[in-house]
């Protein structure tokens, strides 16, 4: 069991103790890659299975060694609980950070997925288990989305999974708004009553809604959703054979994207 500096944040706190509490070891893995979820439909009379597109993916696993110790055994337990509570929450995910050294900071919402089962070293006063965390979202985001102009998503570029989530700002918005993937087809539309006393429609694609606000990228305000339009299986920005991501965009003065790179 070697101490490792940890690469995994929980709420922004590394998930080593900064107390030195509990420590991760170099027993802890790198995430597991999110499986396609391949929809497999049969047809009678006919070989194979429909060629329908994957669309979303399965939930991912991150496994984290650690090792908790104290001066007494009452201290260690006392420890051990409080590492409980740091990652098992219950009532609601929490967000783990991922930050290599060096490379770009991405995080996603995760749950304990099971029992921890720990292991008590009588002799040496520490307990040792791992901890294996379910990426409930399946896929992990960039810390700091980009914020760009839908004819530019170059900010985009090298995100390994089409890009989930994204928010989008049209500035003084007329009655149509249409903004399609060019990649896959895939078009977020609002169709309604454009309210003067506004200059901003932000749609926000993960939770179907449609904001009338005077702030950029602002989710508080007027709900106009009513006549907001997503495909049923959301809506994602997707990378065309040539690893580029391209919108088309139309229904306002100027239409701007936030979103980050998907892994």
């Amino acid at each position: 069991m070697t101490e490792v500096a940890s690469e995994y944040y929980i709420g922004g706190v590394p998930l080593d103790d900064p107390a030195g509490r509990w420590f991760v070891t170099s027993e802890t893995l790198l995430p597991a890659v999110s499986a396609p979820r391949a929809p497999s439909v049969t047809v009678p009379y006919r070989s194979g299975v429909l060629p329908l597109p994957t669309r979303t993916v399965d939930p991912f696993q991150v496994t984290v060694k650690v090792v908790v110790q104290g001066a007494s055994r009452a201290v260690l337990d006392r420890n051990w609980h409080a590492l409980m509570a740091r990652v098992g929450r219950v009532g609601a995910p929490v967000m783990m950070q991922h930050r290599p050294p060096g490379a770009t900071g991405r995080q996603a919402l995760v749950r304990l997925s099971g029992s921890v089962e720990p292991t008590f070293y009588y002799h040496e006063n520490m307990i040792e288990a791992s901890l294996v965390f379910e990426g409930v979202e399946g896929v992990w985001r960039d810390e700091q989305p980009a914020t760009m102009a839908a004819s530019d998503l170059s900010a985009l570029s090298g995100s390994p999974l089409p890009v989930t989530g994204a928010l989008i700002d049209v500035t003084s918005p007329t009655g149509v708004i249409t903004v399609r993937d060019t990649a896959s087809g895939g078009t977020v539309s609002w169709n309604g009553t454009v309210q003067a006393a506004y200059s901003h429609l932000v749609i926000d694609t993960a939770a179907y809604t449609a904001t009338f606000t005077n702030t950029d990228f602002g989710t508080s305000g007027k709900d106009w959703s009513g006549s907001l339009s997503i495909p049923p299986y959301g809506w994602a920005i997707t990378a065309d054979s040539g690893g580029v991501f391209r919108v088309s965009a139309s229904g306002g003065q100027s239409i701007r994207i936030r979103a980050g790179r998907c892994y």
